[in-house]
């Protein structure tokens, strides 16, 4: 099972939906590999040389993929969402994640794939607030942190403040704890200095602003 964070955000993009816009993009691994799927894709961020950048390398090595794929320049928060669309929203902050949920229309079959990086409860409880649903979620374990990747439509479950992975078959949930476990045996083998220096990050983090 594919269990690194792109690959589970793209196993939720359905070519047979409607177009995928994979916003903020920056290189566009997310889109590309969405493009490859099958699925139309919206290439979308704010920096023109990256979206400049992405254009030209995939007319130059893809050029079965390139009709597939439109490049928008810009605030993503500007964008107009035709029907059905498949909005990607990844490696962002909640504060963006919340102001790009608020520009999808609610009465258009859209659909909200998000990869979060972390303080979920509030951002959940934002989206639940939003009118917001979830059709699926799946934790996965990057760089030794989980991030969390969530599937919301207007017509799923209701949204819970902690994930209860009620749609996973057991065995993705014991694949996935399966992977923990081997996580936590690591840090424990660990020796005092190293974990010392692992405590320091972790208060860094706590003290750095939000993305």
């Amino acid at each position: 099972m594919a269990n690194d964070r792109i690959s589970i955000i793209v196993s939720m993009v359905d070519p047979k939906a409607g177009p995928a816009f994979d916003l903020c993009c920056d290189h566009g691994r997310i889109g590309f590999q969405a493009l490859e799927k099958g699925a139309s894709v919206t290439f979308n961020d704010r920096e023109a040389h990256l979206v400049e950048a992405l254009s030209s390398r995939l007319k130059r090595y893809h050029p079965e993929l390139y009709p597939k794929a439109q490049f928008i320049t810009g605030d993503a928060k500007a964008i107009k969402f035709p029907e059905n669309s498949q909005v990607i929203v990844a490696g962002v902050g909640n504060d963006l994640i919340q102001k790009i949920a608020k520009t999808v229309p609610s009465d258009a079959g859209c659909q909200l794939i998000l990869g979060i990086q972390k303080r979920s409860i509030e951002l959940r409880r934002e989206l639940r607030s939003l009118g917001w649903r979830l059709e699926l979620e799946r934790l996965c374990l990057e760089k030794g942190r989980f991030r969390e990747v969530l599937k919301l439509s207007q017509t799923g479950d209701n949204i819970n403040d902690i994930g209860i992975f009620h749609k996973e078959p057991k065995k993705l949930k014991l694949d996935f704890f399966q992977t923990l476990q081997k996580h936590v045996k690591s840090v424990q083998s660990l020796d005092k200095s190293t974990l010392d220096t692992l405590d320091m990050r972790i208060q860094d983090t706590k003290e750095s602003p939000d993305l």
